[in-house]
């Protein structure tokens, strides 16, 4: 039986560390609040970058794990249990009385989509002949000298 390689060996340790992760304290989770721990982390990822892609994908895999399990300790310290037993199944919202009537509906009109009384007129009215007063602009030569424009 052949010897395992180092990089074999880190992989093993992150898989059977991944499935650690929840059975640890809640106060070794809360190291990770800790500035030079989330130093010591980075520098944990940066350096098993060196074992290979396997090593640094499981590397951030366990670090994740590690800060989603703290996340979910603090949400669960903040929330109360009776928040926790509520479920939108057996939710009811509490009646409020309204003291304003229901709003009267619009009258509806049938519409036949052809020209109507009050539709408006088809004809066309020019706006003004001055509505075209294009004219042309001076350009610069090829040359690149301006033409004269910027003289």
């Amino acid at each position: 039986m052949r010897a395992l390689k180092p990089v074999e060996v880190l992989l093993i340790v992150e898989v059977v560390l991944l499935f650690l992760i929840p059975l640890l304290p809640t106060s070794i989770l809360m190291l990770t609040d800790n500035i030079v721990v989330r130093a010591l982390l980075l520098v944990l990822l940066l350096a098993s970058s060196f074992a290979g892609p396997y090593a640094l994908l499981l590397t951030f895999i366990v670090i994740l794990a590690i800060f989603g399990l703290r996340n979910q300790s603090k949400v669960s310290q903040i929330i109360p249990p009776q928040m926790e037993t509520i479920s939108p199944v057996n939710f009811e919202p509490p009646l409020v009385e309204t003291a304003q009537p229901e709003p009267e509906q619009p009258k509806r009109r049938v519409y036949d989509f052809t020209p109507q009384e009050d539709s408006g007129k088809d004809d066309f009215e020019p706006v003004d002949i001055s509505i075209n007063q294009k004219l042309v602009q001076p350009t610069q030569e090829p040359d690149g000298n301006g033409g004269g424009i910027f003289q």
